[in-house]
């Protein structure tokens, strides 16, 4: 792995900049940190981000009324917040879940294809192994070994034919769908309570002022949660900050854009 002389340090890792991105690097090579959580990373970003710009379009769809009462504002919001948590986190569940047992099958198939036909088994992993620049002798002499340990030639064998990683199979779907849940619940509840406090307190403010400031809410809210996301995967907070804050914004804005198009083709509006 090539590497340039960038890099920054802390007491116990450094940051170095590699041909594959920026990666930190602890000091002491022998005691490798890995982040046991990023299983979840992707729910919860999935969540976050849908929750905001759901939300915020939600917002958007009852801004424009004249006389909202909190109670309205309030049932609408929670109604949105909820079935929509609902509904990622179920789906979160059942891809999951879908993922998994398709792991499993084709494991089983793996399996049942190397206890039947060891050979052509072996032949295609040699064959996989020469094409990343292995000799074939050597290829050969790898897999003749590893066939005398069936669960790793097979674990191996669903890694580099099918791109199956063997740590699916430790996956909890429950907790990728609860994790989703949570995520949009407390993401998307943050535009929702600025906005119900305006409705509350019965701002004077225009209209247009209160849903731009909601909309600041939102931008703030996702470029926070892009700090996050950056914090985790060990990538630039900077750059993950706007990804996160473009992905939600243009999310919002065509959610956004359906609503001002649908009140201008049927002419019917909020108020």
């Amino acid at each position: 792995m090539k590497s340039n002389n960038r890099s920054r340090s802390n007491s116990r890792t450094r940051l170095i900049d590699t041909e594959y991105g920026a990666i930190n690097i602890p000091i002491n090579p022998h005691s490798e940190q890995h982040k046991s959580s990023g299983q979840f990373v992707k729910s919860a970003i999935y969540g976050g981000l849908d929750g905001v710009a759901s939300i915020f379009v939600s917002i958007a769809a009852v801004a424009g009324q004249k006389d909202v009462g909190v109670g309205l504002a309030l049932v609408f919001g929670l109604a949105k917040l909820f079935a929509g948590g609902l509904s990622m986190g179920i789906g979160d569940w059942l891809a999951t879940s879908a993922e998994v047992d398709l792991a499993r099958t084709e494991k089983a198939r793996e399996a049942w294809e190397f206890d039947n036909f060891p050979e052509g088994e072996i032949e295609e992993m040699v064959e996989i192994y020469v094409k990343k620049g292995l000799s074939p002798e050597a290829a050969k002499r790898i897999m003749e070994i590893l066939s005398k340990y069936p669960q790793a030639f097979i674990d191996i064998m669903l890694a580099e034919e099918i791109g199956i990683s063997s740590d699916i199979f430790n996956q909890k779907p429950w907790k990728h769908g609860l994790v989703n849940f949570t995520s949009f619940m407390i993401w998307g509840s943050i535009p929702l309570i600025v906005y119900l406090v305006f409705v509350a307190i019965k701002s004077q403010l225009d209209h247009n002022v209160i849903f731009g400031i909601c909309a600041g809410v939102s931008i703030l809210t996702l470029f926070i949660m892009g700090l996050i996301k950056g914090k985790l995967t060990d990538s630039n907070l900077f750059l993950s900050a706007l990804l996160t804050v473009f992905c939600g914004a243009v999310s919002a804005g065509i959610g956004y854009g359906t609503v001002i198009g649908l009140e201008k083709w049927t002419g019917v509006r909020a108020d």
